[in-house]
């Protein structure tokens, strides 16, 4: 378990630095809380179901607006 319980993590599958987001993703999800939710935010929308299957809780292209983002994150608010 980490040590953080974050409510969210932004997840950008194009990290630049080697590091692949889906192995990232499945990473996370084995060691989060299922309270919490990953939010991958890429423009490699051919990846979508894929990060669906692999547990993400959306799939976020980075074309959404702000309106989309907001209403993305106020339907996985914990109130």
């Amino acid at each position: 378990m980490l040590s953080e319980q974050p409510d969210f993590t932004l997840l950008d599958l194009g990290l630049g630095d080697g590091t692949d987001g889906l192995d990232l993703l499945k990473k996370l999800k084995g060691k989060l809380p299922a309270k919490s939710k990953i939010f991958v935010f890429s423009g490699y929308t051919e990846h979508k179901q894929q990060c669906l299957d692999e547990g993400a809780d959306e799939f976020i292209s980075k074309r959404v607006t702000m309106k989309e983002l907001t209403e993305i994150l106020i339907k996985h608010a914990r109130v």
